[in-house]
């Protein structure tokens, strides 16, 4: 810990030094607003490299980028990938066909996709029932 405060000193006096904050000379010749703001800018960053955004009381994943919270299916399959491909592995291995079965791990993404509808059978090109009959009567019709 006494490392890291070390090394955030030596990093703020540099960055004070290149932005030329401890000299009189100020480092944009727009005025002495530009420079405060300039300043409050620096001291705000220097905060946020102070802190660590990641820094998180939950146990659970939590998607980098959308914020998301893991389901408990999804953190199994997260943690246990190495195990879950090595049981595989070894399971077409050891069998005599020699195929490697594929496996669908749930994911943040599988998570979040809906299921897909089934589609009922139709009819030959995709015609309903009552048309293909409509057809059907009206080549009787005109065959005698």
């Amino acid at each position: 810990m006494d490392l890291l405060k070390v090394i955030h000193c030596s990093n703020t006096a540099e960055l004070k030094s290149i932005l030329h904050l401890n000299s009189a000379y100020l480092h944009h010749k727009s005025g002495e607003a530009r420079v405060t703001r300039d300043v409050d800018m620096v001291n705000k960053d220097m905060a946020a490299m102070g802190s660590n955004q990641f820094a998180s009381k939950s146990t659970t994943l939590i998607h980098i980028a959308t914020g998301q919270h893991a389901e408990p299916k999804v953190i199994e399959n997260l943690i246990n990938t190495r195990e879950i491909g090595m049981k595989v592995l070894s399971d077409s291995i050891d069998s005599d066909n020699g195929i490697t079965a594929k496996v669908k791990l749930q994911t943040f993404h599988t998570q979040n996709a809906k299921p897909t509808k089934t589609k009922g059978q139709t009819a030959p090109l995709g015609k309903s029932d009552e048309v293909v009959t409509l057809l059907r009567m009206t080549q009787i019709i005109a065959s005698g």
